[in-house]
């Protein structure tokens, strides 16, 4: 089994489904209605309004501000904190919304990716390029694939170019931790290879340069390390 072979796996793309943003959110049409678009200064004494106070108490600033406040939101001046509440829930029953669906796109990319491991002596490897991605998810998604894992005794290598830069990412699972297996010692090499140098060690680790077109010579570089690790972990 020294001399397997892992024949380099084809690109995975990252699901698109829920590429979304507060722009996005801001031009859905069940809560574009509910958002004004325009910016809204409320001072202290209106970001927990009352709809009931006497219009006598109120100064002539706070009743301008009102106004203005119910002009953006299309209602009456009385109306104006009770819609504004209504609105501004609306807004964050949708934002949850797109947390849910972004966890479940996770979940299902790193399953994914999982399924494309392969057993080499010492552990399983994912080594792959994902596409339509951030350094960010990147990170998460390469944790999350070693969580997925049989009993931490994953490795996961991914790469990405992202707005002109190389990202690289290792990932180790516990068990290989256990064993000695450095995500940083992983990523030496192929991160130099992309004009970078790892940072953070232990369970992850990860690299940005601005070499993209070296991005399939780190990855091959990365992969290597990662077996020669994973070989030398179990003696």
């Amino acid at each position: 089994m020294a001399n397997l072979r892992i024949p380099p796996p084809a690109h995975f793309l990252f699901p698109e489904m829920t590429r979304m943003t507060a722009d996005t959110v801001r031009e859905s049409p069940q809560i574009h209605a509910a958002v004004p678009t325009h910016r809204v200064s409320i001072r202290p004494s209106l970001r927990t309004p009352d709809a009931s106070p006497p219009t006598a108490q109120r100064t002539c600033h706070e009743r301008r501000l009102l106004r203005e406040l119910a002009g953006l939101l299309g209602t009456q001046p009385e109306d104006a904190p009770a819609v504004l509440r209504t609105r501004l829930a609306l807004l964050a029953d949708a934002q949850a919304e797109v947390e849910r669906l972004l966890r479940a796109e996770l979940v299902s990319a790193a399953r994914a990716l999982a399924e494309r491991a392969h057993v080499v002596p010492g552990g399983l490897l994912v080594a792959t390029r994902v596409d339509n991605t951030t350094g960010r998810k990147l990170r998460q998604l390469a944790s999350a694939v070693a969580g997925h894992l049989s009993s931490g005794m994953g490795l996961v290598v991914l790469c990405t170019p992202h707005e002109g830069r190389a990202l690289l990412v290792c990932a180790v699972g516990h068990r290989l931790r256990a064993q000695g297996v450095d995500a940083r010692e992983v990523l030496w090499e192929a991160a130099a290879a992309i004009g970078g140098i790892p940072a953070g060690r232990g369970a992850r680790s990860s690299a940005a340069g601005q070499w993209t077109d070296e991005l399939g010579r780190a990855l091959s570089l990365a992969r290597a390390r990662a077996s020669a690790l994973l070989r030398r972990s179990v003696g």
